[in-house]
């Protein structure tokens, strides 16, 4: 049994050593600095196109005996155009010192399509199907979700191309069977790896849009 440290929630940031794996995400063992991947982050709305909100927050982050002080800055937009909805997360790092080693930075979506083995609802990247209880990494530039029976899809673009590490929420509930595991969602997050140099100023963006499902179109990925 293992148990969240956080609320599931989308667009969470996390810093990290960069010799984690997707496994770590998986096992809840990435180390990553709690400040602020769970720490308050204070909201500001913005003027714009669309809907957008600036959250700030800082933190110590240490690494092999050298503390930094990191400002965070994380805007999120929201646009809708036609049947489209679009949200963005644009995720910065800056910091007036080098880090002497890379680390890893990683922006987490929580998604459910319902159903984790059901043929017509899937992962979609590098023209591979995956069930949505896939567990591992996939690197691609465009991850898609489709859910053909509601008749959506779900497009999560990154920049820079990031790594996608994908591991299923799960609870445990007791039947009349014995325990069963019982899928809640999938926990998705963009990771990027940041060299010493990067670490003075880092941006990280994931681009989500949800769209009606075109069977031509999402062949054709």
């Amino acid at each position: 049994m293992r148990y969240d440290r956080y609320a599931r929630h989308a667009f969470r940031t996390y810093v990290f050593p960069s010799a984690k794996s997707w496994k770590d995400f998986e096992l809840l063992r990435l180390e990553e600095n709690e400040a602020l991947a769970g720490g308050a982050w204070k909201a500001t709305a913005t003027k714009g196109a669309g809907v957008a909100i600036e959250f700030r927050n800082a933190a110590e982050i240490c690494v092999i005996g050298c503390t930094m002080s990191v400002d965070a800055l994380k805007t999120v937009t929201s646009r809708v155009s036609g049947s489209t909805w679009q949200i963005e997360c644009r995720s910065s790092l800056s910091t007036d010192r080098s880090c002497p080693t890379s680390m890893a930075m990683g922006l987490e979506v929580v998604l459910n399509l319902l159903a984790p083995d059901a043929h017509d609802r899937y992962f979609l990247a590098n023209e591979v199907r995956r069930p949505l209880e896939f567990c591992g990494e996939i690197g691609s530039a465009k991850l898609l979700l489709v859910d053909e029976w509601q008749r959506i899809k779900i497009t999560l673009v990154t920049r820079p191309q990031a790594y996608w590490w994908i591991v299923p929420i799960e609870t445990i509930s007791q039947s009349e069977t014995g325990f069963e595991r019982v899928y809640q969602g999938s926990a998705i997050m963009a990771v990027w790896k940041i060299d010493p140099p990067s670490w003075r100023n880092m941006t990280g963006v994931v681009q989500m849009e949800i769209a009606p499902w075109d069977n031509t179109a999402v062949d054709g990925e």
